[in-house]
């Protein structure tokens, strides 16, 4: 995680404006490296794990699919 620390500005916590941080990442997703952060956030974000296609595993179509993801998002967008 102390690789995770030097990437954020003022430590592992979410911006002043947003309420409720949903972090969908995927074990396979070269980018998602030290997630799930949940624990070491002060603020603890939700973290949610999927399973995306091992080709696409960064893909945001591949994050969107999943219903759980949509569902958070669009719940937010409805607001």
């Amino acid at each position: 995680m102390d690789s995770l620390r030097r990437l954020l500005s003022g430590g592992p916590t979410s911006p002043e404006k947003v309420a409720d941080w949903l972090n969908a990442w995927c074990p396979t997703d070269a980018v998602a490296v030290g997630c799930p952060p949940a624990d070491d956030w002060a603020d603890s974000p939700t973290d949610l794990a999927v399973v995306n296609a091992r080709d696409r595993a960064h893909g945001i179509g591949e994050y969107l699919s999943h219903a759980a993801v949509a569902r958070s998002i669009g719940g937010r967008l409805a607001v």
